[in-house]
This record gives C-alpha cells, structure tokens and sequence, in this order.
C-alpha cells in the first residue's frame, strides 16, 4: 500500500510499504493493505513503517490518519 507522511511544511515519506503501526488517540493501530476505510486522531509517540523486512520510525507530536483504498495518509503536528 502506498503511505504518505506530511507536516504543513514537507512531505516527510512517500512509497510502498507493507504495515503502518501509529498511536491512536485511544490504542495502536496497525495498518494493512486492504484495511477498512477509517480516520483517527494520533497522540504523541512513535509511527511505526514496516516494509522489506525493515522498519522506520518517527516521532510525532499527534496528528491523524486516513486509510483509503491501498494508501494511507499521516498528516502530523509541526
């Protein structure tokens, strides 16, 4: 599925990854291809990216996500 991570300044990360692992406001939430459509607040922790056997992780500040077919968009806080 595609992800795309963006600040109001920047695009942070954008490309092909495997799971998306973000803090939800209320519990981690762990993203696959194919996942119900869905938006979420986030709080402040560690977004997880897992793709090729490896994993990336940023620190956000909150932000939210959406999940539409086959993409996932992160727009974080600053």
């Amino acid at each position: 599925m595609d992800l795309v991570i963006v600040s109001p300044s920047k695009v942070i990360f954008e490309g092909e990854v495997e799971m998306v692992i973000a803090p939800g406001e209320l519990g981690e939430l762990g993203i696959l291809r194919a996942h119900t459509p869905l938006i979420s607040n986030l709080k402040e922790g560690i977004l997880r990216v897992k793709s090729g056997g490896n994993e990336e992780q940023y620190k956000i500040n909150g932000g939210f996500l959406e999940v539409l077919k086959d993409k996932v968009v992160v727009t974080i806080y600053g």
